[in-house]
């Protein structure tokens, strides 16, 4: 039925010639085209429903001589007053199956001599036309496979999220898909079937029309009007009996390809770290937290002012993580820890053959990597001076130009920079240019240093040994009183990494359940104070935990531990002095909700377990 027009045509054309009635039936015997007589389609169809069947069953030609009086015609109604004189009915076979028959009709004597007559060339005329026919329903199913597979072809070229372009051998645009239109800002109406070179020059689908040489992952450059396209290009020719007869082109915007390679290789995601995170509960630190918060969510840059190991890449990254940028890549580049004579190509980037040594097709710089997120510049007042020109220059006009090259990159990333350094002074002494000191001190945040804020030794001492005893499958649950006064009167001139390092060392030093003096570095046991013993203890007694109330230690007076075996000795029980200690700590933060959180951050323990032990001592 879907060719039955030309059917119609073609019966019509056999009728004419052979002067005979032609009749074509699809495989459900549904009549498809006829002539003469066969207008009267209900006719038809009671006419030749059996020996259809007949001929579709055995898949051979039918010479009925005689109808109505033949064995397929005994189960019709008409037999006995059948109209028809003669016929000749010939399947319509596709791939050996059958999907209609081809009949040529005889209504009166004339028509039945000439068809009877010449029965042998009527039989052979018939197969021919069935083959005829059947050529064309193939046609019309290869075509209607065509269409399906080109409709399948454009939804899916429409749905991808890199731009294609296709040109045809005339350099004419072909395809141009939505995403294209994104990329380049044009539409597609707009381009297809215009020369590509009308609106983008020196393109290399050009020239891999003419050279028939694809390219693979190719960074180019296009500016249309004022907008400027970076982006990665694959291109191949479509190649014909030898000659080229096309380009398909992709392009990825190199913002998304950033960010992919990004994704890519941070698969280390410890890195990532939010205000929550940052350890502590000193006011100092609460107010630093607040003001990162504030400022989170703008593109003002942001310096970060404190000693080094004070945590200022954890708050650059936590600006991050808090900002619209989170989803685009965080780069950070120390400025003190690269050579200067390297600084400016891993800053900046190079184009191929900028100097010697450089990457075949050039390579990205850490500010190109950064477009469409953070960049953290640490110890930004180490920068050599020629490099911070360039630097402000990024700045102010968002664009970065390679090592070598001469096309400048638009770029789109926020900028937090970190110094331990007065740039202020650096300034006066003509060593940090003003312009972008005055760039970069937008928003500063001072991080007060670990001495200043010694509230939050014991609780960054819990979430360090928490960290390390899992990573380090050791089984140590605290720290001992002496331990905790050695930490509390320590200076840390190395902040917080300083006491990281220090609890690392220790639980890879303790072999029992509790760090003991003897499992921390020796410079922090020689830095402190000696211990002035309280009235009735002996000088061999050791510190009480701070939280530990005068009366447990009065119930250890007189005791010398290290002069007895540990078997000997007359400890108070484990209940007597976990009661003792949670009772302090209550006293001193309060039972306020934030009250025992703030317990159960001290003493290393979660909030379900504090709840637990006041109920078990009666402290509720």
């Amino acid at each position: 039925m879907r060719v039955q027009r030309y059917v119609q045509q073609v019966a019509e054309a056999i009728a004419a010639v052979v002067r005979l009635d032609i009749a074509v039936y699809d495989d459900a015997s549904h009549l498809v085209a006829a002539t003469g007589h066969g207008v009267h389609r209900d006719i038809w169809q009671n006419l030749k429903d059996f020996v259809c069947r007949e001929a579709m069953r055995t898949r051979q030609a039918i010479l009925n001589r005689e109808p109505g009086r033949s064995r397929v015609c005994a189960p019709c109604s008409l037999a006995p007053h059948c109209p028809e004189k003669a016929d000749i009915t010939c399947p319509i076979l596709l791939k050996a199956e059958p999907i209609g028959v081809i009949t040529i009709n005889a209504f009166d004597e004339e028509q039945k001599e000439r068809l009877l007559g010449n029965a042998d060339h009527f039989m052979d005329f018939s197969q021919k036309m069935a083959e005829m026919i059947s050529v064309k329903v193939a046609e019309q199913h290869l075509f209607d496979r065509i269409y399906y597979l080109a409709q399948q072809l454009k939804i899916f070229i429409g749905s991808v999220h890199e731009a294609i372009v296709a040109i045809d051998a005339r350099g004419n645009v072909v395809e141009f898909n939505p995403a294209a239109e994104a990329l380049f800002r044009l539409p597609a109406g707009k381009v297809v079937g215009k020369p590509l070179d009308a609106f983008l020059s020196d393109s290399v689908l050009l020239e891999a029309l003419r050279t028939g040489r694809g390219c693979v992952e190719q960074e180019v450059f296009h500016r249309i009007g004022s907008h400027q396209v970076h982006a990665v290009c694959t291109a191949q020719p479509i190649v014909q009996d030898g000659q080229v007869t096309g380009v398909v082109a992709t392009f990825r915007d190199m913002t998304q390809a950033r960010r992919l390679a990004y994704e890519l290789v941070s698969a280390d995601k410890t890195g990532d770290c939010t205000l929550d995170d940052i350890k502590g509960i000193s006011p100092g630190l609460e107010n630093v937290k607040r003001q990162a918060q504030s400022v989170a969510n703008s593109d003002s840059t942001v310096l970060i002012i404190g000693e080094s190991g004070t945590g200022k890449e954890l708050f650059a990254r936590a600006i991050h993580a808090a900002s619209h940028r989170r989803t685009g890549p965080f780069r950070a580049f120390n400025c003190a820890a690269i050579p200067e004579t390297l600084a400016e190509s891993e800053l900046f980037g190079y184009e191929e053959g900028a100097f010697t040594g450089a990457r075949r097709r050039g390579k990205p710089g850490r500010i190109e990597l950064a477009s469409g997120g953070t960049l953290f510049l640490d110890e930004v007042g180490d920068m050599p001076f020629y490099l911070q020109a360039k630097l402000l220059r990024v700045l102010e006009e968002h664009r970065v130009e390679r090592v070598g090259g001469t096309s400048p990159v638009e770029v789109d990333l926020r900028l937090v920079a970190a110094t331990h350094r007065s740039l202020e002074d650096m300034v006066k002494r003509g060593e940090f240019r003003h312009d972008l000191y005055y760039r970069l001190n937008v928003i500063p945040l001072f991080i007060p240093p670990l001495r200043e804020r010694r509230e939050d030794i014991e609780v960054l001492m819990g979430h360090f040994l928490d960290r390390y005893r899992h990573i380090l499958g050791k089984e140590v649950d605290g720290f001992s009183a002496e331990v905790y006064r050695l930490f509390l009167s320590y200076p840390w001139p190395g902040n917080v990494r300083e006491l990281q390092n220090a609890i690392q060392y220790a639980v890879h030093m303790e072999t029992t359940r509790t760090i003991r003096p003897q499992s921390i570095p020796a410079r922090i046991r020689e830095a402190a104070p000696p211990l002035a013993p309280p009235p009735g203890l002996p000088p061999a007694f050791p510190a009480s935990h701070p939280f530990i109330p005068g009366s447990v230690a009065a119930g250890m007076a007189g005791q010398t531990f290290d002069q007895q075996p540990l078997d000997q000795q007359p400890l108070p029980s484990l209940r007597e002095a976990e009661k003792a200690l949670l009772a302090a700590a209550l006293s001193r933060y309060g039972r306020t909700m934030e009250g025992k959180r703030t317990v159960a951050r001290i003493l290393g323990v979660d909030l379900a377990t504090v709840y637990r032990k006041m109920k078990r001592y009666h402290l509720s």
